[in-house]
């Protein structure tokens, strides 16, 4: 297993977009990385810690084999040369041109473009996580395009907490009814209080929100409904193919 069989681009946007999802620190933390020291890669004008993105990726197109582990290459010539072969770049990590780090002083957000991203199923029990990315996104998939052809517009919103250089990505927002969504892979309690969490401190940074909603692949017990409601926080969830269903009157879904 070397950093030379890694082949695939796609799969390094696809690490790309685990970072996206979870934030750099949970990243990081949830699979046992630390940051690059020197280096990081930049990957459609966004910069990442190359070391994990390409440890990462290569667990991607190789999903029997799993992550590479970082002791087996450097982040500085070996790493470059990966990158370049990908179309890629690597930069010194005090000389980023990728998206500029903003200021720390203040929180800010800003809506951008949805993005649309598929991630493999890894079997190794490190990435399993990625399964439930899978799910979350073919939720997104479905639910966007059947309000799409109702004339709804989705984005996302890129937020910055102050104080801090972590980008977060948000998963979906109705620019017509002001709704922020947060999707789930299951309806269970444990994913239902981690999305209830996720979309509260999202909400924190975003003005032009006036509804929160977790969107799920089936309906959540009474108990959970009530949770959310607690928190002001609807539940959407997909009833069957093609419906989707509501716990608050003003979604209208059919």
């Amino acid at each position: 297993m070397t950093l030379s069989e890694l082949t695939s681009a796609d799969a390094v946007r696809q690490a790309a977009a685990e970072v996206h999802r979870l934030g750099q620190r949970v990243f990081l933390d949830r699979y046992g990385y630390t940051e690059s020291a020197k280096y990081v890669a930049v990957v459609d004008g966004v910069t990442y810690d190359s070391k994990p993105l390409l440890s990462f990726a290569y667990g991607i197109q190789f999903p029997r084999r799993g992550p590479l582990s970082t002791s087996t290459f450097n982040g500085g010539a070996q790493s470059r040369l990966a990158l370049k072969r990908l179309g890629f770049d690597l930069i010194p990590k005090n000389d980023q041109h990728g998206d500029p780090t903003p200021s720390t002083d203040v929180s800010r957000a800003r809506q951008i473009p949805l993005e649309i991203s598929l991630i493999s199923e890894f079997r190794r029990v490190a990435v399993d996580a990625l399964v439930a990315t899978k799910v979350e996104q073919s939720l997104i998939d479905e639910f966007t395009e059947l309000q799409r052809a109702k004339g709804r517009t989705f984005t996302r919103w890129e937020i910055f907490p102050r104080g801090s250089s972590e980008r977060l990505l948000t998963d979906l927002y109705d620019e017509e009814t002001l709704t922020l969504y947060e999707a789930k892979a299951s309806s269970t309690r444990p994913d239902v209080r981690l999305g209830l969490g996720q979309i509260l401190d999202y909400s924190r940074f975003i003005d032009e929100c006036e509804a929160l909603a977790l969107l799920l692949p089936s309906r959540p017990s009474d108990d959970l409904v009530d949770l959310l409601h607690s928190f002001q926080v609807r539940a959407v969830w997909r009833k069957r193919p093609g419906i989707f269903e509501s716990s608050h009157e003003s979604i209208y879904l059919d």
